[in-house]
Formats: structure tokens, C-alpha cells, sequence
């Protein structure tokens, strides 16, 4: 692991635990004399680690709280790494999910022939509301076909088609399935 992604593990263990910065200062001073991150050597940086996890941290390659499931999907999956890294290179307005997913629609919006679900299970609801109107979970990665597109309550929605039902799901949690 690099010095930097170390660093980056150390904030998250400190915001998990709830330790502020004057907290975290005083904790790297008492485990390796300095005070700040970026003075530290690899091995101290480890300490800190260690510290952190004696403390109650535990580091985990899973999802911070309140994040979506990553798709099921390998190309999904591999549309979402590819589009962080053209963020990171500067390329792109908006990085996340969010300028992906705005990207898509300003590109091929016109020319959707379906959607496909990019999160773990979406609620396909009898009208467009967040009211318990629940009437299935579609799983991630399942193509539905978009019967037409509507504004309400300041979202998009979307009326689709699965098992055998119609009903409404919300766009931004969509990605475009283009026609073949």
C-alpha cells in the first residue's frame, strides 16, 4: 500500500471512530513523534494504523455507510472504473455515478431502447411517489423497456415493463442499455 493510500486509511479509520483532527495530531505525536501524515515514514504510518485499529477500526474493501452496492455487472463495473479514472484525469464535469449517468443520457438519451438497473435491487413502484406503493424489486443489471419518461415531484421517472407488470422507477438510479 502506498504512503498516500495509507494516509487516505487513516482519515477513514479516524471519521469511523470519530476522532478529530486535534485528536488525531495528538494520537500521531504519542505512536511516532510526528504530527503530521505526510512527515510520517511507511513503517509509522503503520503504526498509526495499528493504533487506529486498537482503538476499534477495522478496515474493510466493502461499501462506507450509505453508498450503493458496486453492480454485479462486470462491464458496469468496468464503465464505472473507467469513468473515475477520466475524472481523475481531469476529462470529465462531473465524476460518480451522477456524471456518468448525466453523460449517458446527454449522448444517447434519444436513442434508449431500455434502461438497465445499476444498483443492487430497485423498487418498481405502482406511481411515481416514494410512498409505500411498492409493487416489486427489480435486480441489478436487469434490462426492462422504457414504456415513456415523466417529470414529478422534481425527479425523473420512468414507466417500465417487468414480470408481467407496469410500473414506475426513478432514472437517476438507471443506466442506458443501448439498442444492438
Amino acid at each position: 500500500m502506498t504512503p498516500r493510500a495509507l494516509q487516505k486509511l487513516i482519515h477513514v479509520g479516524c471519521r469511523e471512530l470519530g476522532i478529530d483532527a486535534d485528536t488525531r495530531r495528538d494520537l500521531q505525536v504519542a505512536l511516532t513523534g510526528k504530527s503530521s501524515l505526510s512527515e510520517m515514514t511507511e513503517p509509522e504510518l503503520r503504526a498509526m494504523l495499528d493504533g487506529l485499529r486498537a482503538r476499534g477500526f477495522s478496515p474493510s474493501a466493502g461499501n462506507r455507510p450509505g453508498q450503493r452496492p458496486a453492480s454485479e455487472v462486470p462491464a458496469i463495473r468496468f464503465l464505472h472504473v473507467m469513468w473515475r479514472l477520466l475524472a481523475e484525469a481531469g476529462a470529465v464535469r462531473e465524476s460518480g455515478r451522477r456524471g456518468l449517468n448525466a453523460f449517458i443520457r446527454s449522448r444517447f438519451g434519444k436513442s434508449w431502447g431500455a434502461e438497465t438497473i445499476d444498483v443492487d435491487a430497485l423498487n418498481l413502484r405502482r406511481w411515481p411517489s416514494f410512498n409505500p406503493n411498492i409493487l416489486a424489486r427489480i435486480p441489478d443489471g436487469t434490462p426492462v423497456p422504457v414504456l415513456r419518461q415523466g417529470r414529478f415531484d422534481g425527479r425523473q421517472w420512468l414507466q417500465v415493463a417487468y414480470a408481467g407488470q407496469e410500473g414506475w422507477i426513478v432514472a437517476a438510479y438507471t443506466v442506458a442499455l443501448l439498442p444492438a
